[in-house]
């Protein structure tokens, strides 16, 4: 259906509160590192985690680090609990929607929708910054204009 398409983030919900966690709206810099993560609570931690990109036929699983291909890389973290999705560099196409999701006795479970926004360098310097240093950054900001 055209709902599906437009926002694959609604997909799947689960009634009560949701396990898996993270940012679910990323936003970086053409050609930087950008990791998605995705935490997951103990009763997952035996569970298969794996990330996959939305498409229109569906979500198309991406490679384990280990199995050293070129694009986004996924990991786990057990230590934290976190399932890691790296971009190194991000390249434009890179933008869209991600998943996180837990498999067990093959069976897909939770999964919890992220969309990574990709930006050219169009943005002016200063919004980078911690929100801190806004005050130094007003007398000058004739300097900070559009790359």
């Amino acid at each position: 259906s055209m709902a599906m398409k437009e926002d694959p983030g609604v997909l799947f919900a689960l009634p009560g509160e949701p396990a898996l966690n993270g940012t679910k709206e990323v936003e970086a810099r053409v050609g930087s590192r950008v990791d998605l993560t995705c935490s997951y609570p103990c009763q997952y931690y035996s569970y298969e985690k794996y990330w996959c990109r939305w498409n229109d036929t569906g979500c198309a699983l991406l490679p384990a680090q280990e199995q050293g291909l070129p694009g986004p890389a996924a990991s786990c973290d057990t230590a934290n609990r976190t399932a890691v999705l790296s971009f190194d560099p991000l390249q434009e196409d890179d933008a869209g929607w991600y998943w996180c999701g837990v498999k067990h006795n093959g069976v897909l479970g939770e999964t919890m929708a992220v969309e990574l926004r990709v930006s050219t360098g169009e943005l002016r310097a200063g919004l980078s910054l911690p929100v801190g240093f806004w005050p130094f950054l007003t007398q000058g900001w004739g300097n900070w204009e559009v790359f």
